[in-house]
């Protein structure tokens, strides 16, 4: 499975995001307000196609392949955020 780092910003005030905090909590973990790891057996456009259904036009987004190995580095991500990586991408 590949493990992709995602990171938004919602430009829409008050609309609900909830339909995309779905798709991620399915997949993946939160880390930061806004940045998630997300695992899924497809590529970083496909995963890009699947959340751009739960954005406006105006939203941001940017999703990258996290690579095994020794590749990534973190400090203070929300709890079990860490873990959650580490048990994936050692």
């Amino acid at each position: 499975m590949a493990v992709f780092a995602v990171s938004y910003d919602l430009r829409a005030p008050g609309r609900n995001y909830q339909p995309l905090y779905d798709v991620l909590e399915g997949s993946g973990i939160r880390a930061l307000e806004s940045f998630w790891f997300v695992e899924a057996n497809m590529s970083a456009s496909e995963v890009t196609d699947i959340l751009l259904k739960s954005l406006d036009q105006n939203d941001g987004l940017f999703v990258s392949t996290i690579e095994p190995g020794p590749t990534w580095a973190a400090y203070k991500l929300l709890p079990g955020a860490t873990d959650w990586l580490k048990a994936r991408r050692p």
